[in-house]
Parts: C-alpha cells; sequence; structure tokens
C-alpha cells in the first residue's frame, strides 16, 4: 500500500503531523476505505470513528493497576493483555490450544516426512519453549513454512 515516494514523503514531515498516524490513517480512508471500515483489534473501531473517552480512560487504568500488581508482586502475578499481539512467548505457555496448534502441525508425520526438519530439535524446541526459554519466533517461523508447503506446495 506504500510506494517509496509516499515514505520519502513521510519521512520528510514533521514529527507533529506524524502524533497518532493522522497522516496514515488519512491516506486509508481516501485510498482503502474498504480497509479503513474494519474495526482495530485493539480498540474495537474503525478509522472513521473515535474510541469513547471512558473506554480509553478505562483501558489506560487497567493497563497501569496491570502493571503495578505485576511490578510489585515481583512478578508472581501476571495479567496479559491479549488485545495486543506483542505476548507471543507467554500465550504459547498460557493458552494450551497455541501451543497444540504447534505441536501438532510441526510434529506431524505429514511434516518430518517433508524432511526440512529435524523431529528431534523441533521437539526440543517445543519443550524448551513450554520450559520459559523465547524460541517463539523460530518456532512461528518453522510453523508457517509448513503451513505454507500444506497450502501450496501439496
Amino acid at each position: 500500500l506504500a510506494d517509496d515516494q509516499l515514505v520519502d514523503f513521510f519521512i520528510k514531515l514533521p514529527a507533529r503531523l506524524k502524533q497518532s498516524r493522522l497522516i496514515l490513517r488519512e491516506y486509508f480512508k481516501m485510498k482503502a476505505p474498504e480497509l479503513a471500515q474494519i474495526p482495530y483489534q485493539a480498540t474495537g473501531v474503525d478509522l472513521y470513528s473515535q474510541p469513547s473517552k471512558i473506554k480509553a480512560r478505562l483501558r489506560t487504568y487497567f493497563n497501569k493497576t496491570n502493571y503495578y500488581v505485576e511490578r510489585l508482586s515481583g512478578g508472581r502475578l501476571k495479567y496479559y493483555n491479549k488485545t495486543h499481539y506483542h505476548h507471543f512467548n507467554q500465550w504459547y505457555r498460557s493458552d494450551k490450544r497455541n501451543s497444540k496448534f504447534y505441536h501438532e502441525i510441526l510434529l506431524d508425520d505429514r511434516t518430518i516426512k517433508r524432511g526440512y526438519f529435524s523431529e528431534k530439535t523441533v521437539r526440543l524446541m517445543l519443550e524448551k519453549q513450554g520450559k520459559g526459554s523465547n524460541l517463539i519466533s523460530g518456532l512461528s517461523s518453522l510453523l508457517s513454512f509448513e503451513l505454507f508447503n500444506r497450502l501450496f506446495v501439496d
């Protein structure tokens, strides 16, 4: 959706115009109105509407409260914000559906018979990830590659 001229233009813009991705939002409204109507997962609103101020304040309050509870408890109490996509390592360990999905695909006979991955290494990576290592980016790459093979190669 972007070309080199648009990127150059955006880089040259002053910081006050880049706040809240204002230029990007207006660009999507103008060039791709059907995409701008899709609700954003974190807020539940599309680019044509604004989230309510009460919801925004409550979300900020709960996020701060969760942050301080986690810090004061020394990490024993953890509350993950599942509206954002940056807790993949924790999600793998806390949501059994995610870990089951990785195990079913990466340790499936179809995957092993392809010969791209070493079954022993994949098992070791899955085991380490389950015990607290942060290997989800590598596992996600393997999973994506296998799903690509299943969809387009097979």
